[in-house]
């Protein structure tokens, strides 16, 4: 449950941080929104990685900085794509590339989540999750401020969930030792 809720909080800081640069910074710059939501999961969940058993700590900051680059990369395209092809349709894909690039960081760094089922799973999950970006998008067309945490707080919890099975010991990682 801790690795459910620091994916939530980590939603919730994605878009909270973003926001209060808006607010607070004159023409503020785009890299905020493009930034902090991967960076903010990718140190929240190496917290939970660091606690949750032995692991190097260059791993561990390299997750983060690998979560970052994920965020980036789905980020960039969803951006890319929204106003051509608005839909659900972007978000299942800048979902999938964003949680494949994570997923394939992870099991480079990390010998527990080199199968196949660790990088299926955190893909599909980041590609459904992925589709609340249409309706995240419409809210924020419509005017709503905190629409992002439609998108945000449930893709960074499931995945952050999803990730826990793999690293937590007496779960899927360790069955086949």
């Amino acid at each position: 449950m801790t690795w459910l809720a620091a994916g939530a909080a980590g939603g919730v800081v994605s878009v909270v941080i973003p926001f209060a640069i808006s607010r607070l910074v004159p023409n503020p710059p785009e890299w905020p929104i493009a930034v902090i939501p991967g960076l903010a999961f990718g140190l929240l969940l190496g917290a939970l990685l660091h606690l949750s058993g032995p692991r190097p700590s260059w791993r561990i900051a390299t997750y983060g900085v690998a979560s970052t680059v994920a965020h980036h990369l789905a980020y960039a395209m969803a951006l890319g794509f929204t106003k051509e092809t608005p839909g659900w349709q972007v978000g299942l894909a800048s979902g999938a590339l964003g949680a494949a690039t994570l997923a394939v960081s992870a099991a480079f760094l990390f010998p527990e989540a080199r199968t196949v089922l660790h990088v299926g799973t955190i893909t599909v999950l980041g590609a459904l999750a992925g589709t609340l970006l249409h309706p995240a998008l419409r809210a924020t067309w419509a005017g709503t401020e905190w629409s992002l945490l439609i998108l945000y707080v449930p893709w960074q919890a499931s995945v952050a969930l999803a990730s826990s099975f793999f690293f937590l010991p007496g779960t899927i990682q360790s069955r086949g030792k």
